[in-house]
C-alpha cells in the first residue's frame, strides 16, 4: 500500500515507465511560472513530445496559488467564493489521450 508523502516532495519511483507515451489520461497543475522559474510543468513538453497520440484538455478547476496570493487573503478563503486581486488562481487540468491517426 502507498501513502501521501507529508513533504509534498516529488517520488519518482511512482512514476509511470515510459512516461507520457504509456498514460491514457494526465492529471497536471498548471501553475503560471514566477521568474526563474521553467515555463510550465515538465509532462506538458512529454504530452508535446508524444509521437504516439494527440492530449487534448477534457477538464479543469481552479486551485489556489499560494505562492502568488496574499497569506492573509488564503487565511479566510471559503471554498466556492473568489475575492478580488489578493488571490492568484491557478488550475488543475486533466488530459485525455487520443491515438496519432
Amino acid at each position: 500500500t502507498s501513502a501521501f508523502n507529508g513533504n509534498n516532495a516529488e517520488e519518482p519511483d511512482r512514476y509511470v515507465p515510459g512516461g507520457a507515451a504509456e498514460c491514457d489520461y494526465i492529471v497536471e497543475l498548471l501553475l503560471d511560472p514566477i521568474a526563474g522559474e521553467r515555463a510550465g510543468p515538465e509532462t506538458l513538453e512529454y504530452m508535446r513530445e508524444d509521437a504516439g497520440g494527440r492530449w487534448e484538455e477534457v477538464a479543469a478547476v481552479p486551485y489556489l496559488d499560494g505562492r502568488r496570493s496574499v497569506w492573509w487573503a488564503r487565511t479566510g478563503l471559503v471554498p466556492g467564493t473568489r475575492r478580488g486581486g489578493e488571490l492568484a488562481w491557478a488550475r488543475y487540468a486533466a488530459f485525455a489521450r487520443t491515438p496519432a491517426s
